[in-house]
């Protein structure tokens, strides 16, 4: 199995076979696990995946600029 989907009283959880976890509270929020080996290599959605939640809606370093909103009006939370 290359992915698993579970549900429990409060979440989705969507994991990866490496270990990337997904987890939805079915509303408004989203939290994005990654694999320590991987964590400093991220940059798109948002964020420069470096622990600090004060920064997590600026894009991280040779992440491309597009036009419009850079994030949805969501929260993102990343560990």
């Amino acid at each position: 199995n290359y992915l698993t989907i579970t549900r429990n009283l409060k979440y989705t959880i969507l994991t990866t076979v490496f270990q990337l976890v997904v987890i939805w509270d079915g509303n408004d929020i989203v939290k994005v696990v990654v694999p320590n080996n991987i964590e400093t290599t991220l940059c798109g959605l948002c964020s420069s995946y470096n622990k600090n939640p004060n920064d997590d809606t600026i894009l991280g370093p040779g992440c491309p600029m597009f036009a419009g909103n850079q994030t949805s009006n969501k929260a993102l939370f990343v560990q």
